[in-house]
């Protein structure tokens, strides 16, 4: 009891059924508990992802802080991937020569964008090993696929053979698992995780029967197909025993796009895109999408921009994603995600979306909204800006406020030569302190100076 104790409970999000959580929930409360009667002392930390978490740690009876993990910086990922490179690569000259190859992709914006989580870090890392680079995140999921499944073809196991010949089925075994997946967790209002046996088999076994399998040879494969899953089948795996999953939630959600967007036409894409654009648990899906729809030539382009963000902006059935431009923030993760960037033309008309934030108070969004520019769609943020600036008393200007400051942050030269030419009779300079206290934005030295001018203007 006199020894501090650290505690750290790793994915709750990855519990799918209530009772699970319940039950956990219950467990953390009764050690809290003994902890006090001992006058331990003792830390927990609990991790989980915001999509699927309904605050069920809040039931466990003593004070939260809730902390957000921050994207690593191309400094802490280059650091990571070195330390997995030297572990996996033999020799001094290859590991070298793989770390200037991350070294190069680090200096590209658009790979950059795919070294700011650890699993991401880690697949490119395991690309760089095969000399591959992709520099949007469908390609990066799609190569890491290819290299796991000829990794697990070249082992010459039992399972060599039938994954060697029956590579599209086992692809879209993985999709229509994972889809099903992701339905029930978006249903139940949880993160179910897992299936039960019986429902795998059902889905192996449909799957075969639409290749036109007869029954007496297809009850014999979806025996092995489900027997090879009991240890692993490339990325399912029985986590538990009698129950199916993917042990990674990021490689279910891939796997999900990869059977809402590859296998339909184009009129069902687009009918799936609106159906999931509204489901909290299928934003990183329909992430997916977009980075596979936006890194080719897809027609699909300009419905996402022109059609998909606007009707969720503007859907007169909706009162909520009106309110609170569902479809303008979108609009923000798609440019994010950064598939889109190399197409000046569907990056400009996602920004004109995304602009459409300008119009809610100021909050955390908005700084994100900043961070999106571009050479490309610089013009668009600029006039969305100048136009909202206008009506110094509105909140669409204590908005736009605080993204100038933000730019002037990054150094936007056109952030201060806005600032000038609007701040003479400006009747808020309160209101935008504390916009950037409310969005975690730290004061430019532009306005800092205007602080330092007229502090008889600023409350302390």
């Amino acid at each position: 009891a006199k020894i501090p104790s650290l505690l750290v409970l790793d994915g709750l999000d990855e519990i799918g059924a209530e009772e699970d959580r319940k039950r956990i929930v219950e467990a953390i409360r009764d050690l809290i508990s003994s902890f006090a009667k001992q006058s331990a002392r003792a830390t927990i930390v609990a991790t989980t992802r915001p999509q699927g978490y309904m605050g069920e740690l809040e039931a466990i009876g003593a004070p939260l802080v809730t902390r957000y993990l921050s994207r690593l910086s191309t400094k802490e990922a280059l650091h990571y991937a070195f330390k997995l490179l030297d572990e996996r690569i033999k020799g001094p000259e290859e590991q070298e020569k793989r770390k200037t190859q991350l070294r190069a992709a680090a200096e590209e914006s658009a790979t950059a964008r795919l070294l700011q989580t650890p699993l991401q870090v880690t697949i490119l890392a395991a690309l760089v090993q095969e000399g591959n680079v992709p520099n949007e995140r469908w390609r990066l999921f799609e190569n890491y696929l290819r290299i796991v499944y000829q990794r697990e073809v070249e082992r010459s196991i039992a399972a060599s053979e039938l994954l060697k010949s029956r590579k599209n089925q086992v692809e879209l075994i993985h999709a229509r698992a994972a889809l099903l997946l992701q339905v029930e967790a978006e249903a139940s209002g949880g993160a179910s995780s897992k299936m039960p046996k019986e429902r795998f088999v059902s889905i192996v076994d449909q799957v075969l029967q639409e290749e036109g399998i007869d029954d007496e040879k297809r009850a014999d494969l979806v025996e092995r197909i489900v027997k090879v899953a009991e240890t692993r089948l490339v990325f399912l795996v029985e986590p538990e025993p009698g129950y199916f999953g993917f042990e990674i939630r990021s490689l279910q959600e891939f796997m999900a796009a990869w059977a809402l967007v590859v296998d339909g036409k184009e009129s069902q894409v687009e009918a799936r895109i609106l159906q999931i654009a509204k489901a909290p648990l299928f934003r990183n899906v329909l992430l997916f999408m977009a980075s596979k729809i936006y890194g080719g030539s897809s027609s699909l382009r300009d419905f996402v921009a022109k059609t998909a963000c606007v009707k969720l902006n503007e859907d007169p059935s909706d009162i909520l994603t009106q309110t609170t431009k569902a479809g303008a923030l979108l609009a923000l993760e798609i440019l994010e995600e950064g598939a889109v960037l190399p197409s000046a033309r569907y990056a400009r008309e996602l920004m004109l979306r995304a602009t459409e934030l300008l119009d809610l108070p100021p909050y955390e969004v908005h700084p994100r909204l900043v961070r999106a520019i571009n050479g490309d769609t610089e013009k668009v943020f600029i006039e969305a800006i100048e136009k909202r600036i206008q009506d110094k008393s509105s909140k669409q200007a204590v908005t736009s406020w605080l993204c100038l400051v933000e730019a002037g942050n990054f150094g936007h030269a056109w952030a201060t030569r806005i600032a000038d030419a609007h701040w003479a009779g400006m009747q808020f300079p309160n209101e935008i302190l504390k916009a950037c206290w409310f969005a975690d934005v730290v004061p430019s030295d532009w306005l800092v100076a205007k602080i330092n001018e007229s502090p008889g203007n600023f409350d302390p």
